[in-house]
């Protein structure tokens, strides 16, 4: 027995998963064995899974770029529309500017890994605003914060 183990350790797990079909073993006996999942050895041997697999997964993160898009395109520039302006910003000049809660991830990088759910968990954390106002917004911020700690450094020398 320890020979066989030492023997399987040495393989790689889709080597020994497709020795195992060559055998005969079933889709739920090799998932059993291996602990792999019968989705995922449906991908292996499937014809034309992995294709498939690929293209719902490019299907979905499309789905979630246009939600994004519609999302931006919907609310516009918050920051010029305070001023009196009502440009139509076109979606790639619009950003998410994170002032509530805690920033987890950029929004962009959110459409690879992430559901649609936590997406709208995020924009939620955010102003829509353009990019132009987007640095203006961040500058301040930066300014006013070293301001505020020089501020406080100041103080405390005194006391």
């Amino acid at each position: 027995m320890e020979n066989k183990i030492e023997k399987d350790e040495e393989k790689t797990q889709l080597q020994w998963i497709f020795e195992l079909r060559a055998e005969g073993k079933s889709f739920r006996q090799i998932a059993k064995i291996t602990g792999c999942s019968k989705s995922t050895l449906s991908y292996h041997f499937s014809d034309g899974q992995k294709a498939k697999t690929r293209e719902r997964a490019i299907s979905y993160r499309e789905r979630l770029r246009q939600y994004i898009i519609n999302y931006k395109e919907s609310r516009g520039c918050a920051d010029c529309k305070r001023r009196g302006h009502f440009y139509e910003h076109p979606y790639y000049v619009l950003q998410a500017d994170h002032v509530w809660g805690t920033k987890e991830v950029n929004v962009s990088k959110m459409i690879r890994n992430n559901s649609l759910e936590e997406i709208e968990e995020e924009l939620a954390k955010c102003d829509i605003v353009c990019a132009n106002c987007h640095a203006i917004r961040t500058h301040r911020r930066r300014t006013t914060k070293v301001q505020i700690d020089s501020h406080t450094e100041e103080i405390d020398e005194e006391v």
